[in-house]
């Protein structure tokens, strides 16, 4: 225990030091460090392993924002832990903490980001076993940044694996020296497009490769605008801020704006925009031919872009790939020289037993002629 306690007072001397904590006294304003909280989407749709934490005068059932940071775990390597301090989503790889089989319950856990500049230390006090999940009752998270005072917070919140299937690979699993490396939000969605032959429409408009921007502040402000004003469902200021433009023309560019981030998966938005113009049209999803909707659709999940056939397809899958939906759309140039999707095939599997398949392999509900 002493040994416990001394490793722990090292690995905190450590994370101290290297974050340049100095004496001098700045305006305490300037020194805060501005953590914010998650939303309840932070957990839509997600089956698999995964470390949650919640601040502990909040509860994720009832209140808006309670979490605070997320880990997911894919064959026991961690993904980055999402942390949100002032208008910014962090990604902190999860550090070696020094200790033996570490694995997804670790009494210390420290997490960093990329540029160092950021460190989040979490010690969990009590916790309890309770189904299929670990719950921390009491915690304590330390959020540490260069040239900021430390940021102590009590927390609550659960690890393990919501799937009794996932549990027993990746709960107690240790965690491998070199993880998978996690791709960015934005590189995500330059995946491999589809194998399927689809019927395309010669009427396809014409993409220059995409280039992928990192924060939100290289978008134009219409686009951003057009993005909060008129899409419900999205929360860009809780994403990384990431995403990728398309140029259409000289004069046009198409924007895959970032729209909201879950545990496992991401939504985006598409805008059409006049360069150097306050002109900028959200470009809408249409549904099978006959297919009533109460409100346009606009948002797309795990959009994965093929921009030479100007394709888009969206996998709103589970975790364990066992049933969901599969959509493929296709920008087209119509009437007045606009810019619309055109779905060209929807393949749904709401059936989630049995075993994983390509979501390609979907039974089809729809393909265009």
């Amino acid at each position: 225990m002493v040994k416990f306690a001394l490793g722990l007072i090292v690995a905190i001397g450590v994370v101290f030091a290297q974050a340049g904590w100095s004496g001098e006294l700045q305006a305490a304003e300037d020194r805060k460090i501005n953590v914010r909280l998650f939303g309840k989407q932070t957990l839509k749709g997600y089956e698999g392993c995964y470390l949650a934490l919640w601040q502990s005068n909040r509860s994720p059932d009832k209140d808006k924002f309670a979490y605070v940071l997320f880990v997911r775990f894919f064959d026991a390597h961690p993904a980055p832990a999402l942390v949100r301090i002032g208008k910014n989503v962090l990604e902190l790889d999860k550090a070696d903490t020094g200790l033996n089989n570490s694995t997804i319950l670790d009494k210390v856990q420290l997490f960093r980001s990329p540029d160092n500049s950021t460190k989040a230390l979490l010690e969990m006090i009590d916790t309890a076993r309770a189904d299929n999940l670990t719950r921390i009752n009491k915690a304590q998270l330390t959020f540490i940044q260069r040239g900021k005072l430390p940021f102590v917070m009590s927390v609550k919140g659960r690890a393990g694996c919501d799937d009794k299937k996932d549990q027993s690979d990746a709960a107690q699993a240790q965690v491998a020296p070199a993880p998978k490396p996690v791709k960015s939000q934005a590189a995500k969605t330059q995946a491999k497009p589809a194998r399927r032959r689809l019927n395309l429409d010669p009427a396809a408009v014409r993409l220059d490769r995409g280039i992928e921007f990192n924060s939100l502040r290289e978008v134009p402000g219409p686009v951003r605008k057009l993005v909060e004003d008129n899409s419900a469902a999205c929360d860009n200021k809780n994403t990384t801020g990431s995403g990728v433009r398309y140029a259409i023309s000289d004069a046009m560019t198409l924007w895959q704006m970032p729209c909201a981030i879950y545990a496992s998966s991401a939504s985006a938005v598409f805008v059409t925009a006049l360069n150097g113009t306050p002109y900028a049209n959200l470009v809408e999803l249409p549904g099978r031919p006959g297919e009533q909707t109460n409100e346009p659709r606009y948002d797309i999940l795990n959009p994965v872009v093929d921009y030479k056939r100007a394709l888009v397809s969206a996998y709103d899958v589970n975790s364990r790939g066992t049933c969901g939906t599969v959509e493929h759309f296709q920008l087209i140039v119509v009437e007045g020289e606009a810019v619309e999707f055109k779905l060209l095939e929807q393949r749904k599997k709401p059936d989630c037993a049995g075993r994983e398949m390509d979501p390609d392999n979907f039974p089809l509900t729809y393909r265009a002629k």
